[in-house]
This record gives structure tokens, C-alpha cells and sequence, in this order.
């Protein structure tokens, strides 16, 4: 069974190959248009990924980073969230393979989910 750095490894590859066209943001179950830039990489003993998007044509930026404990640290325009998850998986839309990528977190006391969807092929 794959460790867990193999696992980020993995994931950062299946993102990275992933440009920001392919990808769609939701925020909060409202679905707000595609996403403007797509970044990953690996820092140390952590993987992050980095989308850009406008809401109402203001600019926005999530940055999502899993570490190899674990631990999910979510910045939402460059300030820090609390209570940060992570979930990750493949799904379809129609004939579409579709990677699903949802952000939990909490700002003052509202919980949200930014849902980013890219799609894998075709």
C-alpha cells in the first residue's frame, strides 16, 4: 500500500496536468464560473494546490496544502481558515472524468465549501 507522500505525489501529478480552462469553481453549492489559474507543487513535506477565480469580478485566490501528517491548512485570499478539510476524489459528469477537489473550511463562525471541479478527459 502506497504511503501517504506517494499519495500527494500522485495527486499533485493528476492536478498539475490539469490547466485552469478545464477547471469550475462552486462556492457554497453556487456554482460561479471557471477557474482564471491552476498551480501545484511540493514544499517540503507538503503538497499545495492554488486556484484563481472571479466572483462578481472581483479576483480571489484559494490554496489548499495537505501535509505528510495529515494536517490541511486552507488560505482564502491569503488569509488563514479554520477547521480545514480536504476531499479529494474522481468522479463522471455524463462522459466526462471529472477530479473532484472540495475545500472545508470555517471563517469567523460560517462554515463553506469551495468545490473545484477539473475536467480529467475529454
Amino acid at each position: 500500500m502506497p504511503g501517504l507522500p506517494d499519495i500527494l505525489h500522485a495527486l499533485m501529478g493528476a492536478m498539475k496536468q490539469l490547466p485552469a480552462h478545464r477547471w469550475q469553481v462552486t462556492i457554497d453549492g453556487v456554482h460561479k464560473g471557471p477557474v482564471t489559474d491552476h498551480k501545484v507543487g511540493v514544499q517540503g513535506a507538503a503538497a499545495w494546490s492554488k486556484w484563481e477565480f472571479a466572483v462578481d469580478g472581483a479576483g480571489h485566490e484559494l490554496r489548499a496544502e495537505r501535509d505528510t501528517g495529515g494536517s490541511t491548512t486552507i488560505t482564502l485570499d491569503g488569509a488563514a481558515t479554520q477547521d480545514a478539510s480536504l476531499d479529494i476524489h474522481p468522479t463522471t459528469h455524463g462522459l466526462a472524468a471529472v477530479l473532484v477537489v472540495k475545500c472545508h473550511f470555517t471563517v469567523g463562525s460560517i462554515h463553506h465549501e469551495y468545490r473545484f471541479d477539473g475536467r480529467m478527459w475529454p
